[in-house]
């Protein structure tokens, strides 16, 4: 099993972190989140830690000896987006993105895909 840190602790990421926690065939293992919200940073959400999204995390990320990230941000603009691949691939990180389809009540529908992101 791999273990990752999922960037974004809202409602999707949550759903995330359930969903790996609690499928046994699941090849990830969600050791914390990173969110950029001050208000959940130094939470406890799904039983995990909410780190800062800033130049630190990448200390964290490297002393629990984390490769992936899973980026849950449905909302995410396409240059937000950008910034945080480049920000992690750029440290040698590979980066999925958790893709899910929202209902018009913003509810989740169906299941997610985990996307990979390859820079070129």
């Amino acid at each position: 099993m791999k273990t990752i840190a999922i960037v974004g602790a809202g409602r999707i990421g949550s759903i995330l972190a359930d969903e790996l926690l609690c499928n046994t065939r699941s090849k990830y293992v969600p050791l914390f989140f990173i969110d950029r919200d001050d208000t959940k940073v130094g939470a406890i959400i799904k039983g995990l830690p909410v780190y800062k999204n800033d130049s630190s995390v990448v200390d964290k990320i490297k002393e629990a000896g984390i490769s992936n990230l899973i980026v849950a941000l449905p909302k995410i603009t396409s240059d937000d987006a950008d910034e945080i691949i480049n920000f992690y691939t750029s440290r040698g990180l590979s980066v999925k993105v958790y893709d899910i389809r929202l209902s018009d009540g913003e509810v989740p529908v169906g299941r997610g895909v985990l996307r990979e992101i390859k820079i070129e």
